[in-house]
């Protein structure tokens, strides 16, 4: 609900700390815990290679029409309830960690939100706050978008520039003026367009959970192998390029706060000038991560394609069905990297709904409450929330292995012209398991 136009989202303004990151530095064996990411990735490889697992394809259906009467009543009280975050943003305290507006977006929405739409299902079906209200003044078609969810490619690059470039992303009166034009934006776009055609190709968070739900093991139709139900349906480039696009922006989210990358754009970590010195080369860096994701996908899935291919497949089929099937690797990074922010901010999100006007108020009797982050400062608990970011970035990349075999054989027929296929995508799987754990134990200093 953040996005909005480039020109806003790099306008200097005062600077104001994001929400808090994770930011502690690991003393821990990260060497030996990598090694074992990455053995169980290359064992997944060698039982995908050796055996023959036959797991059902269950179609998914997030539109619209596949929710219940109640969800319109649902929808329109989350619209009432986004109306009320905006006029907090704008009235309420000044802190971004004592109002509720970037607390709800940046914790609630794009953290705890995501995570549980990927696990449960489609509940942003039940919430998205212009379905019902777009739908009661605008018909269901007006004027088509052929060729798939591409506006909300561009959408989603400019809410990540937003996001990493910004100088202020969680100032709650910037936050809520931004918010709320991107409401009226995409509103706009739903009376011109039409409700299910303006939101299923150019609104980016409901194209962003549609795909996320299909890795719920919870589908219309049953129950359903995790992710399955991103292989039902035909895979159009567009979706395929935003799946990649999520995971190039995901990974350089990471990179963004590592000494290494502080290194290479000329920053002393100790030194740290503030976002509004590194707006350019935030967003450059963004863009040339998803470039070189991007390049070293298509040239690893050409290279498959090439040596596999004896069914006369058309590339660009194969590319967006195989591109789709990188989407558990980018939310099971998307887990590890807010899991550390999820835990302190989680508390400042229940502080703020106990006291959402910051008039000392105790709405939910929580009675003298502190946040803390000790378990921080101790190596064991240091240890668990480690291990459990590794285990789920090491988790969305079996799942993305053991998906993107099943897509090769829908694609290439035989086992055996599957495997062919698959070999030069494995390692860049391989490759990138390694990246996205090492991107956890380095060193960050912003």
């Amino acid at each position: 609900m953040v996005a909005c136009a480039a020109p806003l989202a790099l306008m200097a303004s005062p600077v104001t700390a994001h929400v808090s990151e994770q930011a502690f530095v690991l003393l821990l064996p990260t060497d030996a815990y990598i090694a074992c990411g990455l053995v169980i990735v290359l064992a997944t490889l060698a039982f995908l290679a050796f055996s023959r697992p036959r797991m059902p394809v269950v179609p998914a259906d997030v539109s619209p029409a596949s929710l219940p009467r109640a969800a319109h009543y649902t929808s329109l009280a989350a619209t009432a309830l986004l109306f009320l975050l905006l006029w907090l943003g704008i009235t309420g305290p000044r802190d971004p960690l004592s109002n509720l507006l970037p607390l709800s977006i940046w914790s609630g929405f794009w953290i705890f939100l995501v995570v549980l739409q990927g696990f449960v299902g489609n509940l942003w079906g039940w919430i998205n706050p212009w379905r019902a209200i777009a739908s009661l003044t605008a018909p269901d078609h007006i004027r088509p978008i052929p060729g798939g969810p591409w506006p909300a490619c561009v959408i989603l690059l400019i809410f990540f520039s937003f996001s990493l470039a910004d100088p202020a992303p969680d100032d709650p009166d910037r936050l809520a003026r931004i918010t709320g034009g991107y409401w009226l934006f995409t509103y706009v776009g739903t009376q011109v367009f039409g409700t299910r055609t303006w939101l299923t190709r150019c609104e980016v968070f409901t194209v962003m959970m549609s795909l996320f739900a299909r890795l719920s093991v919870n589908q219309s139709t049953g129950p359903s192998f995790p992710g399955n139900a991103l292989l039902a349906h035909r895979t159009q480039i567009a979706t395929g390029l935003f799946a990649l696009l999520l995971l190039g922006a995901g990974s350089f989210d990471g990179l963004n706060e590592t000494f290494w990358w502080l290194a290479r754009i000329g920053v002393n970590p100790l030194e740290f000038p503030g976002r509004s010195a590194l707006i350019l080369p935030t967003t450059l860096g963004l863009a040339a991560t998803c470039a070189l994701l991007l390049t070293t996908f298509t040239a690893c899935a050409a290279l498959g394609h090439l040596i596999a291919n004896k069914r006369k497949i058309r590339f660009f089929r194969a590319w967006s069905l195989l591109a789709v099937t990188t989407l558990p690797i980018a939310f099971g990074y998307h887990i590890a990297h807010y899991l550390p922010a999820a835990l302190v901010n989680g508390q400042y999100l229940l502080a703020a709904l106990s006291d959402p006007l910051a008039t000392g108020a105790d709405l939910l009797n929580l009675g003298t409450f502190y946040v803390t982050t000790g378990f921080f400062n101790t190596t064991a608990t240091v240890r668990i929330i480690w291990l459990t970011q590794a285990a789920a970035v090491v988790a969305g990349h079996v799942l993305s292995l053991v998906l993107a075999h099943r897509a090769a054989r829908m694609l290439y027929g035989s086992d055996t012209s599957a495997l062919r296929s698959q070999i030069p995508l494995s390692l860049f799987m391989v490759a990138y398991t390694l990246l996205g754990l090492w991107l956890l134990a380095a060193p960050k200093g912003a």
